[in-house]
């Protein structure tokens, strides 16, 4: 019975591991993204989960190796040595949203925008007022300006690590 799995790749190889399966006959999801990038040259189509895929297969007929063994793959998700299943369901809600997430501009930001002021309520930089700049990765790291010394300083975060400031209570 075939079911979604989830596929880790290499960095920035999830197009070429997509191709690549696709080509064995692999029914494959990867969400892209369209993204406003300041620099022309940038991709304007970024993986919305960066480094992973999901594959619809019968994990009994196709086995494991033949997924792990693709060029760019590191690793099929697995929990106690068990397959991760991905409910259909959840895959339908992912397809429903990337249009949503496209049209809003929020592509995990939740309420931060360039420019916005912030606080920083964890880690080495507690307390500290900052301005949100811009998202670093897929991996949920921010940068911040943060005056220190006299001087503007860039910082990166956690995005959890922020909370969202009035501009009068700065």
């Amino acid at each position: 019975m075939q079911k979604w799995y989830v596929i880790q790749t290499k960095a920035r190889n999830e197009q070429q591991v997509c191709s690549a399966l696709e080509n064995k006959g692999v029914e494959v999801y990867l969400p892209l993204v369209k993204v406003h990038r300041v620099n022309p040259r940038a991709r304007p189509v970024v993986p919305f989960f960066p480094g992973y895929l999901f594959v619809r297969v019968d994990i009994d007929e196709i086995g494991k190796s033949a997924l792990n063994w693709v060029p760019g793959v590191l690793r099929l998700l697995e929990f106690g040595g068990v397959p991760a299943v991905v409910p259909d369901l959840v895959i339908e809600h992912i397809q429903q949203r990337i249009p949503q997430v496209e049209r809003s501009g929020d592509l995990g930001l939740g309420p931060f925008k360039p420019g916005d002021p912030v606080r920083i309520t964890s880690g080495p930089f507690r307390d500290l007022e900052a301005i949100f700049d811009k998202a670093l990765s897929g991996k949920g790291r921010v940068q911040v300006l943060v005056e220190f010394l006299g001087r503007i300083v860039k910082g990166e975060v956690t995005l959890d690590a922020l909370e969202k400031l009035e501009r009068r209570q700065r």
